[in-house]
């Protein structure tokens, strides 16, 4: 039975490795559409301004004008930016 069990578990691992962590990425979706969705959509978000959120400084200026733009809470802050910089790629 123990064998059975470990491959079991070891297959689960692989597998959740090979989806990513599809939790951030759908929480991120979920907070944009509560958050933004009302006024903006994915395509009508400026690229310029939705640019290189790898750079820091740019996740950081995004993150000042998002706590004064409708996106107070600092954690969905964080997965609104995830979630605009994974639309990047």
């Amino acid at each position: 039975m123990r064998p059975i069990a470990l491959a079991g578990c070891l297959l689960c691992t692989v597998l959740l490795n090979a989806c990513g962590d599809r939790s951030t990425s759908s929480a991120g979706a979920e907070a944009f559409e509560r958050n933004c969705g009302a006024c903006h959509t994915a395509a009508n978000l400026p690229g310029t301004r939705a640019q290189s959120l790898a750079d820091p400084q740019k996740r950081m200026a995004l993150d000042q004008f998002l706590a004064q733009h409708h996106a107070a809470d600092a954690a969905v802050r964080r997965q609104l930016i995830d979630h605009l910089a994974a639309q990047e790629k």
